[in-house]
């Protein structure tokens, strides 16, 4: 079975996140995928990224979602000039990104992954 979307609820004083699987789904039946041009995740939640400087939920999901993502791996990988943050580091970029960089509620699911060793980091 495939993850063919996911969704996080916020709700009764916590998150939730919801997985829909459905056996031979395609990407292409995803609206938020359909609407997702790849440069959208360098937005910024508070509408100081680019290419059009969207802010908040004017950016789609799937894009805030891989903002998100894309930097936890950023993060969490050597480069040329450094190399992979600690999990200590990345916890307190996630943090300090929260509403300016990040959407707050779904840097909040990463970082509940992270501080409950959901997540492969050394």
């Amino acid at each position: 079975m495939n993850c063919v979307g996911c969704s996080i609820v916020w709700g009764n004083g916590s998150l939730e996140i919801h997985q829909q699987t459905e056996a031979g789904e395609n990407v292409d039946t995803i609206p938020d995928l359909r609407e997702f041009a790849p440069d959208k995740h360098h937005e910024r939640y508070d509408g100081k990224g680019y290419p059009e400087g969207k802010s908040g939920e004017d950016i789609p999901f799937i894009a805030r979602m891989i903002c998100v993502a894309d930097s936890y791996d950023a993060m969490n990988t050597d480069r040329v000039y450094r190399k992979k943050l600690s999990k200590e580091s990345i916890i307190e970029e996630l943090e300090k990104g929260k509403g300016t960089q990040f959407d707050p509620k779904i840097a909040d699911v990463m970082l509940y992954l992270i501080q409950n060793d959901q997540l492969d980091i050394d």
